[in-house]
């Protein structure tokens, strides 16, 4: 008897949750049943979406064609200008090309420049050094001139007294 009211205990408890989990079940089927009613509502208002999502593509295709037309236009201008680009650069290269000879011959001139320059210094420093034993020269001449006078006055005082001792003498 303990055994049967145990059971019974038991069945009627397990009764109990599957009544419980069948009553769970139907509150989750009614709400299934709300969801896909509104799903169904929701599907209706999305094919309306896609019809006007289509048409919608439609203008949106149209106007990425005129986008890669307009690209296609950009892309041949863009190559035009590469190009105008590149002649731009050769021409670049060559006038840097001219500027460096031209930097070269420059380079030359100064050369020849400070050459004449050293040239130029060192001519001045020889007419400088002319100029010095010319006024040197002067100076000797000067001096050998007095000398000169000197010894003129002295033959002519040597030849006045010669003169006199022959006159004396004779």
């Amino acid at each position: 008897n303990h055994s049967l009211q145990k059971k019974l205990a038991d069945t009627t408890e397990e009764n109990r949750k599957v009544n419980q989990e069948l009553k769970s079940l139907k509150t989750k089927n009614d709400s299934l049943e709300k969801t896909v009613d509104g799903m169904k509502e929701e599907n209706g208002k999305l094919k309306q979406s896609l019809a006007g999502a289509a048409e919608e593509h439609r203008q949106v295709t149209q106007k990425l064609s005129n986008l890669e037309t307009e690209l296609d236009s950009l892309k041949s201008t863009a190559v035009e200008k590469d190009q105008a680009i590149a002649d731009m650069k050769q021409k670049l290269t060559i006038i840097e090309e001219e500027k460096s000879a031209q930097a070269d011959q420059i380079e030359q001139l100064n050369e020849k420049i400070e050459g004449k320059e050293k040239q130029l210094m060192d001519m001045n420093e020889a007419t400088e050094m002319m100029h010095k034993k010319v006024d040197d020269l002067k100076s000797e001449l000067e001096k050998h001139e007095k000398t000169e006078a000197a010894l003129k006055s002295s033959v002519e005082a040597t030849e006045g007294y010669s003169a006199q001792i022959k006159t004396d003498l004779e």
